[in-house]
Order: C-alpha cells, then sequence, then structure tokens
C-alpha cells in the first residue's frame, strides 16, 4: 500500500548467510544428536514414539538456534520437571507448531520438551547440555552469531536501517 504517494514500508530483502560450526559448537552438536537419537529409539514397542519423535526434534532446534534459546528453553524444562510430573496425553501430536504442519508459534519449542517421560539420567544429560550451552555462548564459539554481527555490522555501516527476525 501507499500513503500519500510514498511507500509505507521498504522492499524486503531477504538473504541467507552460511556459517561452518565451531568445534567445540561440533562437538556440542554430536552430544545432541547422539542424546536425542537415544530419545527416539527409547521404546521398542513404539508407545509414544511420536511424543519421542517430537521431543527430539524440538530439542535439537532449540538448542541449535541459539545457545540462549537452547540455555533458555532446557533450564525452563528443567525447572518444571523438579516441581511436576510429566503427562502430555495425545500419542500423535505436534508440539514443535511449525508452519509446515498446520502450526504457527515464535517461541522456542518448551512446550515439546514437556511431553517426555524423563528418566534421571536424560535429565542429568540435559542439565550436561545446558552447561555445554553456557560455555559456547559467546562469538568465539558461536559461529552464527559471529556471522550475524558481522553482516549487520556492514549494512548498518552502509546506511540500512535493518530489522531482523529469527524464528525464536
Amino acid at each position: 500500500k501507499h500513503w500519500s504517494g510514498e511507500r509505507l514500508f521498504p522492499t524486503r530483502e531477504s538473504e541467507e548467510a552460511n556459517y561452518a560450526l565451531s568445534d567445540q559448537f561440533l562437538g556440542f552438536f554430536d552430544d545432541l544428536l547422539g542424546f536425542a537419537r537415544g530419545i527416539v529409539g527409547k521404546d521398542e514397542q513404539n508407545k509414544g514414539r511420536y511424543v519421542r519423535y517430537w521431543t527430539a526434534l524440538g530439542l535439537m532446534r532449540g538448542c541449535m538456534s541459539s545457545p540462549y534459546a537452547g540455555m533458555s528453553m532446557l533450564q525452563s524444562r528443567l525447572d518444571k520437571l523438579s516441581l511436576e510430573e510429566d503427562s502430555f496425553g495425545k500419542d500423535d501430536a505436534n508440539p514443535v507448531h511449525d508452519l509446515e504442519f498446520g502450526f504457527d508459534s515464535d517461541s522456542t519449542p518448551v512446550e515439546v520438551l514437556s511431553a517426555n517421560e524423563w528418566t534421571e539420567s536424560e535429565k542429568r544429560k540435559l542439565r550436561e547440555l545446558a552447561k555445554q550451552l553456557e560455555t559456547l555462548a559467546n562469538p568465539t564459539h558461536d559461529h552464527k552469531f559471529a556471522a550475524l554481527n558481522k553482516l549487520l555490522d556492514g549494512w548498518v555501516r552502509s546506511g540500512f536501517n535493518v530489522v531482523v527476525f529469527c524464528k525464536y
């Protein structure tokens, strides 16, 4: 739409930038992936496989979004685990809330971690993963943040007014 002959909003320009995981973040990813695979393969009778699948997916996406998003998601879940017993209900629900599945949500998928029944060793691993993320929350180890910072710095120095949208 136009307002008094001028564009109300500038033309949107979308861009993707590649980056490589640091060795430390790659090590974290390997630990996280191994843990997620363990969650999915836990029940050989397939009684809750969807809950475990969505739990693993939400865990991977939240933690790999950024160290802060992952720490927040894991800590929120650990806090709730200490106060209540987990119960999710429907076995085939999609708590990840993706558009591709007919849902839309901008929040980190904390709900998905509620869906799983956690053993004591899994709870310990969640705490361990949160601590690992805490050590990665800096530009030295978080190359996604460093790449974004460099990109934004270049745009701002060129006179652009930048707005960044992020899922989490």
